[in-house]
């Protein structure tokens, strides 16, 4: 808890901590590496939004069955925070680790395997080609986003419960 605000507060003034130390970061783009770098963005949006009433975290490109579990335990703890989270997930999903309410299917067509990530004011590209993740700092760019995101989830089915499978 108290760990976690200091870090918070630190990164909300320009310091992030990396192997070996802090470094400044630029307040408008920077980016996040290596093999824990999602969890890390993932802990980011917990320890931004976790005080913020009403706050929302929008994902699009979701695909719940490449989610290993400590990925599926990371957004538990913003769903037990009180964070809203919305995905856009692929046509033809079969996994949703968390209540369907929550996701709209995109066709497979614009399916890709980047996963775009808007939260506070902030939107965040991962790229599997190399681990790493373009984080983006900017209002005007975090809102239309949003507001992107919304058309495609008003036009866009929700997914349908999967039958139980029988014993």
């Amino acid at each position: 808890g108290t760990l976690g605000d200091i870090v918070q507060a630190f990164a909300t003034a320009g310091v992030e901590f990396i192997e070996g130390g802090a470094r400044w970061i630029g307040d408008t783009i920077r980016t996040l590496q290596g093999d824990d770098a999602y969890l890390r963005l993932l802990d980011e949006i917990y320890q931004t939004l976790r005080r913020q009433p009403g706050a929302e975290v929008l994902s699009i490109c979701t695909d719940d069955a490449l989610s290993p579990p400590e990925v599926t335990q990371a957004i538990q703890r913003w769903h037990d925070a009180g964070i809203k989270a919305r995905f856009l997930a692929r046509e033809n999903s079969t996994r949703f680790d968390f209540p369907l309410r929550e996701y709209r299917l995109i066709p497979e067509r614009f399916y890709t395997k980047s996963v775009m990530v808007v939260f506070d004011q902030k939107a965040a590209i991962l790229s599997d080609a190399n681990n790493s993740i373009i984080v983006v700092r900017d209002t005007y760019l975090a809102d239309m986003l949003r507001k992107l995101f919304e058309m495609i989830w008003q036009q866009s089915p929700a997914p349908r419960p999967l039958p139980k499978s029988r014993k």
